[in-house]
């Protein structure tokens, strides 16, 4: 989860792109701005040993889409979220069908495990079943 300390709508002046924009192919696409947060100021330490040297503290403002505006979920966890709840509802809905494409697909896959082997270690394990 994203923390912020401030949040309101977009205005002229703000920025014409999503401060996400290089993390949208991975969770959620961008469009247009709607909203301006700042993250809580950060005192920043750096240097050989912690303590060397400090920098005031920073407060960072982003512009942010409708997708990437901070909550409890990233939009890829949203994303992943829907996904699953639709997968699950559609296993429900046609669970025979489900069943059966599983069936197919395991002997599927055996059979082509069982293509790679040996014609002789092929014959025994058909022999075997």
């Amino acid at each position: 989860m994203t923390s912020y300390s401030s949040i309101r709508a977009w205005q002229p002046g703000d920025g014409v792109t999503c401060s996400r924009t290089r993390q949208a192919p991975r969770d959620a696409p961008c469009g247009r701005p709607v909203a301006v947060y700042t993250t809580p100021a950060e005192t920043v330490r750096y240097g050989r040993t912690l303590g060397t040297a400090t920098r005031p503290p920073i407060e960072r403002t982003f512009t942010v889409c409708a997708n990437h505006i901070p909550g409890d979920l990233t939009p890829g966890e949203a994303s992943a979220k829907a996904r699953k709840a639709a997968a699950e509802a559609l296993i429900v809905a046609h669970w025979d069908e489900y069943q059966a494409l599983i069936e197919k697909y395991v002997a599927d896959a055996q059979a082509t495990r069982y293509e790679a082997l040996p014609a002789d270690l092929r014959a025994l394990l058909a022999s075997r079943d």
